[in-house]
C-alpha cells in the first residue's frame, strides 16, 4: 500500500534532471571562466612575453637573412675576383676564397689521398710502425731482462755469494739495451719522413674540409639564438629589493616583476622597438651604475612592482602594472617626471647629465629663493637669495624703492624677485621701515669726484667682464640686475664706491675688478647716463620718514616674508614662514586645497603648476596665501615642478647616496654649488657650461679661459694662492680682461680647488717638483724643441718680461710661471694632444703620436722629447 502511494506521489513522478542540468551547466561555465579569467585575463604578461618572442625570433630571422646575404655578396665578389682561374691557380688562404671554390679545393686534397704517392707512403708508414713497435718491443724485453740480473747481482752481493757472474750479464744485457735504443731512434727517424709525406696530403684535406664547414660559422650562433626563442616558456621575471624603503630598509622585501614584459630593458639591439619591446634609453650608462637585478625598475620609475595584469588599454584606469588605479599613489613616472625620481640618491648633487630638467628646477629653486620660505631637508642652510636690507637707505632713492616693492619688473623685466601681493599702501609702509632702520655707509673712497669719461667707461665695462654677470643695452648675463636704468635706482656716489669694493657696503657676491681710482671713475660716469632719476617726491619721502609706520612695516616684512631672501634688521630671530617641502612629492592629491576652481585638473602636476603661475588661484573664504608671483616662463614653471615632484622624504642606504660614500662626489658637489652661487660660470667655460661672455669680445683671446683640465694643469698650491689674490700674478699681462678679487675665505678657495682636482681625477693637493734634477741632454733637447728650430714656443708664450714674438692676438700664458704654476705631468700630454684636456685650445699638438717629432733630437722619440719639454719648462730660470 505504502509502496503503491509513493508511486502515485506526483512529487515523485516529477523530473529533476533538467534541472540538474542547468546547474552542471552553470558550474562547468563557472570553471571554464575561472580558468580562462586565471591563465589569459589575469595575465596580460603572456601576450607580451609572447608577442616580444615573435619580435625577437623576427628579428633573429632578419639578421639571419643579413647574414647569409652578406655571405652570398662577399662569395659574388670572391668568384668574380678569382674568374677563370684553375683550382691551382686559386690562393690557398680559404678567407679569400668563395663555397664553391673551397669545395673544389677539398677535392683535390682527397683525390690526392688516391693517388700512389700516398697509399705508398701510407703502407710503408704502418709497415715501419710495425717495425719500431718490434725493435721497442725487444728493448723492453731487455730492460726486463736486465731489471731481473740486477735484482739477482744485488742480492748475491749483500749475502756474501758469488755475483761476479751476474754482474757480467748486467753490463751486456746494458750494452743490448744501449744497441737497442740506437735501433729505435732510426726506426722513429723513418717512421717521422714517412709520416711527414701523410701527413701534408691528409692536413690538407682537413684544412679544406674545416674551411667548408666553416664557411657558414657566422650563422650558428644566430641558429643557436632562434632556437632557444622557440624553446622559451613564459616565466615571470622578478627582482626582490631588500633594502630601498622608503623611509628605511625593508627586511621582507620590494618585489619588482618590470622585466616580464619588459624584456628587452636590458639588453642591446632593440632601441627601435615599441614599448615595452625596447631597450632602456642610455643603457650602457644609466642601467651600468643602476643595475636592473639589484634596483629593479619601480625604485625609479615608480608603478606597481608586483602587478602583472593590464585590464584595459596601457596608461589608462585598470592599468595596474604602471599604477593607474584609483587607490595606488605612485603611477608611473613619465616624460620629464621620470628624471625626479634621481634626487632619491642625489639630492645634494648640481649636475646630472640625464636629469637637465629636474637639476634646472633645483637651481631655480635656489636661486629664486623659495629655499627661504619653504623648508627642504639637506638644504637648511642655504644662503638667501636676495641682498642684505640693513643699508637699503644709503643705496637707493626713495621714489624707487615704492615701484619697485610694488612691481619689480616693471624696473627690471629679468629680475628673479617676484611681485608680492600687497594690498594698497603696503609698499609704502614697508619701504619707511627698511628706511627707518637702515643702517647709515660711509662713502669709503668718496664721493664721486665727476671726472670720468663716459666712453673710456664703456669701454672698460665691456672688457673687464662685467657683462658676464649684468646685462646692459640687450648684452651680457640676467645672473645680476640690469642695468640699462641704474640712476633711476641710485646715485653716483653710491655706483662710484660700490664698483671699487662691494663687500664695504655688503657681504655681496659681486667681487672687486681692482678698478683704479680713474677707472671707476669712467665707468661711473658711463653708468651715469643710464635711467634718469625721478624727481623727488616729498610726499613719498614724508611717509617713508613717518614713524608711525615703523611698527606695522615690521608686521608686514613678517607676514610677507620679506626677511626670507633679504637680509633684514630686526629680523634675525623670525623662523620660515610657509610649510616645509621635504615630502612634497608625495602628498596625496585628496590633501592639496583646490579651492572653488573649475579649470584645474584635479592631478599632482596640474595643482603645482598653477600654485606657481598664479599662488593665489586657490584661495576661498577660509584660505589664504602671500605667496609672491614670480617672473616665470613655462619651461621654468615646468622644471620647478619636476624638482618638487622629487622631494619625496627618502631615506636609500647611504651605500646608495655619491655624496655620503664618495669625498670625490662630495668635492664636486661642494664645487659646483660655489661655481653656481659666484656665477663663475658667467665668465668662464666650467664642466662644458657657460663662458657666453666670450661672444662679446672682438678678439676671442680676450676673452677668460675654459677651466676644462685645470685640475690636471695646475698646482693646487698655486691655485690657492691665485683664487685668494688673483692680482698678485698676471697670467696674460697684455689683457684688459682682469680676474676679478672674491676675497674668498680659506676654506671657499680650497673648495674650488678640490673641486677643480676632483672633476679631473688628482687627489694629490701636494705637488712637489721631482727631486732628482733632469740631465744635461734632457734639458738641452728641451730648449732646442721650444726654440725657433722646432716649436717656437714662445712666438706666442711670454717669458717673464719678454713679449712674444707672433701678432698679439695668439700671444699665450707666461711660461715663466710653469715651475711655480704648472703640474710636472701635466706637461707631456699636453704638448703631445692639448685637446684632450681643453677642446677648441688653439695651441697645437706639436707631438701627437709616434714619429711626429723631430727625428733628429732624442732619436724622434716623442715621449722623450715631451719629457724634454718638461724638463726644460720646469727649469726654465735657469736657462
Amino acid at each position: 500500500m505504502a509502496n503503491t502511494d509513493k508511486q502515485n506521489d506526483p512529487l515523485e513522478k516529477k523530473s529533476y534532471s533538467k534541472w540538474f542540468f542547468i546547474i552542471s551547466s552553470l558550474l562547468m561555465l563557472i570553471t571554464l571562466w575561472s580558468m580562462v579569467d586565471e591563465g589569459v585575463v589575469r595575465r596580460t604578461w603572456k601576450g607580451y612575453q609572447r608577442k616580444f618572442n615573435q619580435l625577437e625570433l623576427k628579428l633573429m630571422k632578419d639578421e639571419l637573412s643579413k647574414e647569409k646575404e652578406k655571405i652570398q655578396a662577399t662569395d659574388a665578389e670572391r668568384e668574380k675576383a678569382y674568374a677563370g682561374l684553375t683550382v691551382d691557380q686559386l690562393p690557398d688562404e680559404p678567407e679569400k676564397l668563395s663555397r664553391r671554390m673551397v669545395r673544389l679545393k677539398l677535392e683535390k686534397a682527397q683525390i690526392g689521398l688516391a693517388l700512389p704517392e700516398y697509399k705508398k707512403a701510407k703502407a710503408e708508414l704502418k709497415q715501419r710502425q710495425i717495425e719500431l713497435t718490434d725493435i721497442k718491443e725487444e728493448k723492453g724485453f731487455a730492460k726486463a731482462d736486465q731489471d731481473e740480473v740486477y735484482y739477482e747481482w744485488k742480492h748475491a752481493l749483500h749475502a756474501g755469494k758469488p755475483h761476479q757472474e751476474w754482474e757480467k750479464k748486467y753490463w751486456e744485457l746494458e750494452e743490448r739495451i744501449k744497441v737497442s735504443g740506437g735501433e729505435v731512434e732510426k726506426a722513429e727517424q723513418r717512421v717521422a719522413t714517412v709520416q711527414q709525406v701523410v701527413d701534408r696530403f691528409e692536413e690538407e684535406v682537413e684544412k679544406w674540409e674545416k674551411a667548408e664547414s666553416n664557411y657558414f660559422a657566422s650563422l650558428d650562433p644566430i641558429k643557436r639564438r632562434i632556437e632557444a626563442i622557440k624553446d622559451r616558456t613564459l616565466d615571470i621575471q622578478q627582482v626582490v629589493i631588500k633594502d630601498l624603503g622608503i623611509h628605511r630598509e625593508v627586511e621582507w622585501g620590494k618585489v619588482d616583476r618590470c622585466m616580464t614584459c619588459h624584456a628587452a630593458v636590458d639588453r642591446d639591439g632593440f632601441d627601435g622597438f615599441p614599448p615595452p619591446f625596447k631597450t632602456h634609453p642610455a643603457r650602457d650608462l644609466l642601467l651600468k651604475k643602476h643595475p636592473v637585478s639589484e634596483l629593479g625598475c619601480t625604485t625609479c620609475h615608480w608603478g606597481q612592482g608586483r602587478a602583472t595584469q593590464i585590464k584595459h588599454a596601457p596608461l589608462e584606469e585598470g592599468d595596474f602594472v604602471h599604477g593607474y588605479e584609483h587607490h595606488w599613489t605612485k603611477p608611473l613616472l613619465r616624460d620629464d617626471f621620470m628624471q625626479s625620481s634621481c634626487f632619491k640618491c642625489h639630492q645634494q648633487q648640481w649636475k646630472l647629465d640625464y636629469a637637465p630638467v629636474a637639476i634646472q628646477g633645483k637651481r631655480l629653486f635656489m636661486e629664486l629663493g623659495c629655499i627661504g620660505c619653504h623648508n627642504i631637508k639637506g638644504f637648511e642652510e642655504f644662503p638667501k637669495a636676495g641682498p642684505s636690507l640693513e643699508r637699503v637707505g644709503s643705496k637707493v632713492r626713495p621714489e624707487w624703492i615704492v615701484d619697485w616693492i610694488k612691481n619689480p619688473s616693471s624696473y627690471d623685466p629679468n629680475t628673479k624677485m617676484p611681485k608680492t601681493p600687497l594690498e594698497e599702501g603696503d609698499a609704502e609702509v614697508i619701504a619707511s621701515y627698511l628706511f627707518q632702520v637702515s643702517k647709515g655707509y660711509k662713502l669709503p673712497f668718496g664721493p664721486y669726484p665727476g671726472s670720468g669719461d663716459a666712453e673710456r667707461g664703456k669701454a672698460i665695462f665691456g672688457t673687464v667682464g662685467c657683462y658676464g654677470c649684468h646685462q646692459l643695452e640687450g648684452k651680457g648675463s640676467t645672473f645680476a640686475p640690469t642695468l640699462d636704468r641704474i640712476m633711476e635706482k641710485t646715485t653716483a656716489d653710491w655706483v662710484y664706491n660700490w664698483i671699487q669694493d662691494p663687500k664695504s657696503y655688503i657681504h655681496s657676491k659681486m667681487p672687486r675688478l681692482r678698478l683704479t681710482k680713474q677707472e671707476a671713475a669712467d665707468m661711473t660716469a658711463y653708468l651715469e647716463t643710464k635711467g634718469t632719476p625721478a624727481i623727488p617726491d616729498d610726499t613719498v619721502r614724508m611717509t617713508l620718514a613717518n614713524p608711525e609706520h615703523k611698527e606695522r612695516g615690521f608686521l608686514l616684512i613678517s607676514q610677507y616674508g620679506c626677511y626670507s631672501c633679504h637680509d633684514v634688521q630686526g629680523t634675525e630671530r623670525l623662523s620660515k614662514l610657509s610649510v616645509d617641502l621635504s615630502t612634497i612629492g608625495t602628498k596625496a592629491v585628496d590633501k592639496l586645497d583646490f579651492g572653488d576652481t573649475e579649470d584645474v585638473p584635479h592631478t599632482w602636476e596640474d595643482w603645482v603648476t598653477h600654485k606657481i603661475k598664479t599662488p593665489q588661484v586657490y584661495l576661498h573664504e577660509r584660505s589664504s596665501s602671500r605667496m609672491p608671483q614670480f617672473n616665470l616662463t613655462d619651461e621654468q614653471r615646468h622644471a620647478l615642478v619636476v624638482f618638487l615632484k622629487g622631494m619625496r622624504g627618502e631615506e636609500p642606504p647611504s651605500k646608495y647616496i655619491p655624496s655620503e660614500h664618495s669625498q670625490v662626489q662630495r668635492d664636486i658637489d661642494a664645487g659646483r654649488r660655489l661655481v653656481r652661487r659666484l656665477n663663475c660660470i658667467g665668465c668662464h667655460v666650467i664642466e662644458g657650461e657657460g663662458g657666453e661672455i666670450a661672444s662679446l669680445y672682438q678678439d676671442p683671446s680676450e676673452a677668460p679661459p675654459n677651466l676644462a683640465g685645470e685640475g690636471a694643469k695646475v698646482q693646487p698650491a698655486w691655485l690657492f694662492k691665485f683664487l685668494k689674490n688673483p692680482g698678485r700674478v698676471q697670467i696674460r699681462p697684455w689683457l684688459n680682461t682682469r680676474m676679478p678679487t672674491f676675497d674668498f675665505t680659506d676654506e671657499e678657495a680650497e673648495t674650488l680647488v678640490k673641486y677643480f682636482a676632483a672633476l679631473d681625477k688628482k687627489r694629490d693637493l701636494f705637488v712637489t717638483l721631482p727631486k732628482e734634477p733632469p740631465s744635461p741632454e734632457m734639458l738641452e733637447a728641451g730648449k732646442l724643441l721650444a726654440s725657433t728650430q722646432f716649436f717656437n714656443c714662445f712666438a706666442c708664450h711670454q717669458q717673464g718680461a719678454k713679449k712674444p714674438a707672433g701678432p698679439k692676438s695668439m700671444w699665450a700664458p707666461d711660461l715663466s710661471m710653469v715651475p711655480e704654476r704648472i703640474r710636472p705631468d701635466f706637461i707631456p700630454p699636453w704638448v703631445q694632444d692639448p685637446q684632450q684636456f681643453t677642446p677648441g685650445v688653439r695651441m697645437p699638438a706639436f707631438l701627437p703620436g709616434p714619429g711626429t717629432g723631430p727625428p733628429t733630437v732624442l732619436e724622434g722619440d716623442v715621449d722623450k722629447q715631451a719629457a724634454a719639454l718638461r724638463d726644460y719648462l720646469l727649469n726654465i730660470h735657469n736657462n
